[in-house]
């Protein structure tokens, strides 16, 4: 047998194999739908005829990119939540911008009892502890909001969640898509005019093909008021804050009046003061200041 003939028959059945990607082949995406990677169902039928292998996958590292937070990533996941909280495994949330609304995760079928807070005091010590989750087998899924992690941080991230069979969703902020990452999957939010009735989204990376088009998804009820508490948790803290503002600009208007007031009290106590010292009695004046000699 030739030997070319050999090697180029060797190389088609390399390429054959659904493990690689190749951009210019058109029959990639079935041959993605083909492998065995696991996956769950992320609980949107439209959603899960783009993902690969139909759903989200149970391991490795997925980025949620978003406007900023609260904009839906959280009733986005609770289905899958939901269904991996039945593991008997943490859920660890690990550094969330607020603390997660319990009755709308209950409505949403995730089981609470599950659910793992972590409030690292650095960056250093959140992907320290993202990684350890991840990487100990005893976390399902380990949710992080990263502030600003390097790439390499990202790979390490993304091995700790394949050796402990654990699926790490990022939220990280939509201009971090220009950004280089290891995570196969990679998902941009958008902001939806009724945040309570639908997600909208589109998937920026996948393996199988390209960027897709922008996604409506319709919320259930449970998850829609998930979404709704969010955002009226958010709008308080911010209604919060700016009432504190105006208390402080308040206050401060009135400590600046105070001490204005003690220093007219102060200037007038001194010109009271020197005029006293002006009327001192005459018996009280020395003889020196009075031109008077003392007797011999």
């Amino acid at each position: 047998m030739n030997p070319k003939t050999t090697a180029n028959k060797g190389l088609g059945n390399l390429l054959e194999n659904p493990q690689i990607w190749r951009a210019s082949d058109t029959l990639q995406t079935q041959q993605c739908a083909q492998q065995t990677a696991s996956t769950i169902a992320s609980g949107f039928e439209l959603l899960d005829r783009e993902l690969p292998s139909g759903g989200w996958p149970v391991q490795g590292l997925m980025e949620l990119l978003c406007p900023r937070w609260g904009v839906g990533e959280i009733p986005l996941l609770s289905p899958a939540m939901a269904q991996l909280s039945q593991q008997g495994r943490w859920l660890a949330w690990v550094s969330p911008p607020w603390l997660p609304y319990a009755p709308g995760l209950i409505n949403a079928g995730v089981n609470i009892e599950q659910v793992l807070i972590i409030k690292p005091q650095s960056e250093k010590q959140a992907l320290w502890a993202m990684e350890e989750c991840l990487q100990s087998g005893s976390c399902s899924a380990v949710l992080g909001w990263p502030k600003n992690p390097l790439p390499q941080q990202l790979k390490r991230l993304h091995i700790a969640a394949q050796k402990g069979d654990s699926l790490c969703v990022l939220m990280r902020h939509e201009q971090c898509a220009q950004q280089p990452s290891p995570a196969p999957l990679r998902i941009e939010l958008g902001s939806p005019l009724s945040m309570q009735q639908q997600l909208s989204l589109r998937i920026l990376k996948r393996r199988g093909s390209w960027t897709s088009d922008w996604l409506k998804l319709p919320l259930p009820d449970c998850m829609a008021s998930l979404t709704h508490e969010c955002a009226t948790a958010l709008t308080t803290s911010a209604d919060a804050i700016k009432q504190t503002v105006t208390q402080l600009k308040t206050n401060t208007a009135e400590t600046r009046q105070a001490a204005s007031n003690i220093d007219t009290d102060v200037a007038s106590s001194r010109a009271t003061a020197k005029a006293d010292d002006t009327l001192v009695h005459p018996a009280f004046q020395s003889p020196t200041s009075s031109n008077q000699r003392l007797p011999h």
